[in-house]
């Protein structure tokens, strides 16, 4: 089983943020990149420690707040999707609501 020590560097690899792990009781030259995504998983308090020290880029394609989950607001869907009530019309030509 291999402990974290520290995270010493972060590069972004086809569109990917890969972070620099170097390991408890060994060499930084046997550290290893390792993903965000799983870092965010084993060592999440590693992350958000390194990103204070060395922010993101706005444009990182990164949530800057990953702990706050927030559900979707009714008025902010998508008025296209909207489903509308359409009047129905009889054979006459009188429309008639529903």
């Amino acid at each position: 089983m291999y402990i974290v020590s520290h995270l010493a560097a972060r590069k972004k690899h086809y569109r990917k943020w890969y972070y620099f792990v170097v390991y408890e009781g060994y060499d930084i030259a046997e550290g290893e990149w390792i993903l965000r995504s799983d870092l965010e998983i084993d060592c999440p308090e590693l992350v958000v420690k390194f990103d204070l020290i060395d922010p993101l880029p706005p444009n990182s394609g990164v949530s800057q707040i990953k702990t706050k989950a927030v559900a979707p607001t009714p008025d902010r869907r998508n008025p296209r999707r909207a489903v509308r009530a359409q009047p129905a019309s009889t054979s006459d030509g009188v429309g008639v609501t529903l």
